[in-house]
């Protein structure tokens, strides 16, 4: 499956846009010392290792409280993570490589939406969507939690 109306595009980049002074007002009454932190992909501290080898972190937030969250996950190439579902939507940035994301209860590869370095989608809360990584790829996701993956099983 591949994007083929820009006009898609363009309306996943102003949803993201549109969510910043939202996450920037919440982030505002946060208990947190003020402080500006930032990253790369060649910076982050990766605290959660999975068994098939992707990594995730909290950048902000942590998936069992109430409130913002950013996380960054890293799969190597040719990681497939099966078909599951979250709670809230999630924002998703691609940093590097490419994420391959599906979202029809196929789960078959070759139905996968290729996004590249710098694309953006959105994964609504419920929507059953299973994922995969071309090339070492990382992405950085923007939620409100509590956060979880439901898997779902065939």
């Amino acid at each position: 499956m591949k994007l083929k109306h820009r006009s898609l595009l363009t309306l996943i980049l102003n949803s993201c846009l549109s969510l910043l002074p939202a996450l920037c007002l919440v982030g505002a009454s946060s208990t947190q010392a003020a402080e500006i932190r930032s990253w790369n992909y060649s910076t982050i501290d990766w605290k959660i290792e999975r068994p098939n080898g992707a990594k995730l972190t909290f950048l902000e937030g942590i998936w069992e409280t109430a409130g913002p969250i950013t996380y960054a996950f890293k799969m190597k190439d040719g990681t497939w993570y099966p078909l599951h579902t979250h709670p809230s939507d999630a924002r998703i940035v691609v940093l590097q490589g490419t994420l391959l994301l599906g979202h029809d209860e196929s789960s078959d590869p070759a139905k996968a939406t290729a996004l590249p370095a710098g694309s953006v989608a959105i994964v609504p809360a419920g929507v059953p969507h299973y994922e995969g990584a071309q090339g070492d790829t990382v992405i950085v996701g923007f939620t409100i939690g509590p956060w979880s993956t439901t898997f779902i099983k065939k």
